[in-house]
């Protein structure tokens, strides 16, 4: 196995030949795994080794001493050996390794390029769910089979020095940046700090002279024109979305791959760029389901649920996909959280757009950074929002869900759909 490989080049220990797999956690761990006990600010996977070797663990790593034993593999620390466990098995699996990152649109340009390969028969293993950030992104890589061969991997960051953890623990061949919005700004201060904590994916992919797809924003302006970069951009003409970079590509649009289209473009450019033809590449966009902006019928109205996640950016693209729309609109909106101080000015924005777009119905879930208009309604219980929604029903055609996930507007959408 490979596994056995990878390992066998970082330590010395008689039973590293018998592993059969890599856990993190006690309570699912499977008879001749190694277990990695990792800590956080409230826990310590330390305390759950015995449990580990009592559910049939073969070794354990550690870090404290009062932990040593004979099945035991002392390490620094044991983040860090995860990530180099999951270095190794990259490298001994024989695979294109793609990382994506963007303040927003990761996950679905994720889904987009997975499902275009997978269609064109590759073998291919990607991020799972939001398993993205520096526990995550090693978790996905040792969870790839041995034949895969394409792993792409979403790459998140909400601290300095994450995304570059991240990139050490998968040596990435291809590195694509979707975009760069405010969020996150609690921790990074600004656009800058944004642009170069992400921008570490790029910069060590081409120092091992891999390619790199970045938008045609003049924030990118010092990767353009340099070998192996390349600039996505596209436009929109007649339904179709037309794109250039060293080849064509155009594909028909329908309202939601229109919302999607930025997306798209960089997922498209990328598996054209692995040899996949355009027309397959179309068939298998089309043929997409995009689950993060989702519609459905609700009591005979349109719900446009996209209560995944939000900061401006998103909130911006969103709202103009839905006033661009035809019919009445109704919103019920969450605040976007880890913003810091800029909250309330980014928040004051999007207020004045919505107000500019005369909603019929604008529900407020819980607290904002600031006040919010007069005339919209203030609701804190999912239950309560779905009562006022019934008994307004004939002011509106469509409802729009928006939110920050710690504002639990999704569980909105989630009381409908149990009524359809």
């Amino acid at each position: 196995m490979k596994i056995n490989k990878a390992l066998s080049k970082l330590w010395d220990h008689s039973g590293i030949k018998k592993i059969k797999g890599i856990s993190t956690d006690s309570r699912t761990i499977k008879s001749g795994e190694l277990f990695v006990p990792l800590s956080g600010d409230n826990f310590n996977g330390h305390k759950f080794i015995k449990a580990a070797l009592k559910r049939g663990a073969k070794l354990y790593l550690y870090s404290e001493e009062e932990y040593k034993g004979p099945k035991g593999i002392k390490v620094e620390d044991t983040l860090e050996a995860y990530c180099l466990i999951a270095l190794e098995y990259r490298k001994a699996v024989d695979c294109t390794v793609v990382g994506i990152t963007g303040s927003t649109g990761k996950t679905t340009t994720k889904n987009l390029l997975h499902d275009i390969l997978d269609s064109a028969g590759k073998k291919v293993h990607s991020t799972y769910s939001n398993e993205n950030n520096m526990i995550g992104v090693p978790k996905t890589i040792l969870a790839m089979p041995e034949d895969t061969q394409y792993l792409i991997l979403e790459m998140g960051t909400n601290h300095f020095g994450e995304i570059e953890a991240e990139t050490m623990a998968s040596s990435p061949d291809v590195g694509m940046i979707v975009n760069i919005g405010p969020s996150h700004l609690e921790f990074f201060g600004d656009l800058q700090g944004i642009y170069r904590e992400k921008t570490t994916l790029l910069r060590e992919v081409l120092k091992k002279e891999g390619k790199v797809f970045v938008p045609n924003d003049p924030m990118f302006e010092e990767f353009f024109g340099l070998d192996n970069v390349f600039t996505v951009d596209g436009e929109i003409r007649g339904g179709k979305l037309f794109m250039e970079l060293p080849f064509e590509f155009s594909m028909s649009l329908s309202s939601v791959t229109a919302f999607y289209h930025h997306n798209i473009l960089f997922a498209a450019a990328a598996a054209i760029g692995f040899g996949i033809d355009g027309k397959d590449v179309e068939d298998a966009i089309l043929s997409h389901r995009f689950i993060r902006m989702s519609e459905f019928e609700w009591n005979g109205k349109t719900v446009i649920d996209d209560s995944y996640n939000a900061n401006p950016v998103s909130y911006e693209k969103a709202l103009r996909y839905l006033f661009s729309l035809k019919g009445r609109k109704a919103l019920v909106i969450g605040r976007m959280l880890e913003m810091g101080d800029s909250e309330k000015i980014y928040e004051q924005e999007i207020f004045s757009f919505i107000e500019s777009n005369t909603p019929s119905l604008v529900i407020a879930k819980g607290s904002f950074a600031t006040d919010i208009p007069n005339d919209w309604i203030r609701a804190k219980k999912q239950a309560k929002i779905l009562d006022i929604l019934k008994k307004r029903s004939d002011e509106y055609d469509i409802v729009f869900l928006k939110g920050s996930h710690g504002t639990e507007v999704y569980k909105v959408a989630k009381l409908m759909e149990k009524e359809i």
